[in-house]
């Protein structure tokens, strides 16, 4: 699905990104972790096309970003990011449909649509009608994550989507979002500071520090082979979370 080659990037002379080489198959889930400042925002605003390489290429599905237009590009792509980024002055259902209705979809399309992700996501049809000031914070997500799903995006992004939750409505949508994952099998792109949250959701995990890549597998070649100090230093932090996780 992607494809980074020698990918790097700077800003005012300090480096960013340090010149690396990614391959990302369809259908993975993969976490990007890493303490902050090591470059997880950065390469996720690459994916996105906010930001171009200073050097290198980023390819999709075979073609550099942005080729034929990152508008729409942007279209194969949802985005979820922490607290959602969702429009306060929109109902859910406004926020929902922004982007379908900015494309002149039908109504009757657009809601059918809407109802299919209000079962995918386990939201109340009865809550589109409310604003945001009036839905609690796991609702707010969920709304999140439907739009990004509006437009059946080939990729999903989701940038610490679930940081700012207490306990108990993070653990479920944890929960929700390994099944969806698992019945959509797109692309999934996740950035988040919890291990144990990468362990459960990814397939797949890198770990990034200074803006390179320290190492990358999956959950167990990290624990059982950890490549640097400093990865291990990194799991023995958050062993207790990810053990707890690993019996989920």
């Amino acid at each position: 699905m992607f494809h980074l080659s020698s990918v790097e990037k700077s800003f005012g002379g300090v480096r960013a990104l340090k010149p690396f080489s990614l391959s990302i198959p369809a259908g993975e889930t993969l976490a990007i972790l890493g303490p902050s400042g090591s470059g997880k925002s950065t390469l996720l605003k690459l994916l996105i096309g906010i930001l171009a390489p200073d050097a290198g290429h980023i390819s999709f599905r075979g073609k550099e970003i942005g080729e034929g237009g990152l508008a729409e590009y942007r279209r194969h792509i949802g985005l979820v990011i922490q607290e959602g980024g969702l429009f306060p002055h929109l109902t859910a259902h406004a926020n929902i449909a922004i982007m379908a209705r900015h494309l002149k979809w039908p109504q009757a399309k657009i809601e059918a649509r809407i109802a299919e992700l209000c079962t995918l996501v386990h939201l109340p049809q009865d809550r589109l009608s409310h604003y945001l000031k009036e839905l609690s914070g796991g609702e707010r997500q969920r709304i999140a994550l439907m739009r990004a799903l509006m437009l059946d995006p080939d990729v999903l992004l989701l940038d610490e989507p679930l940081g700012a939750l207490d306990p108990m409505i993070r653990y479920d949508l944890q929960q929700d979002l390994k099944s969806i994952f698992a019945t959509l099998k797109k692309t999934v792109i996740l950035i988040t500071h919890d291990l144990a949250e990468a362990h459960y959701l990814a397939s797949a995990i890198i770990l990034m520090r200074d803006g390179g890549i320290e190492q990358s597998g999956s959950y167990q070649d990290l624990a059982s082979n950890p490549a640097t100090p400093f990865v291990r230093r990194f799991l023995q932090a958050q062993r207790g979370l990810a053990l707890g996780r690993a019996g989920a």
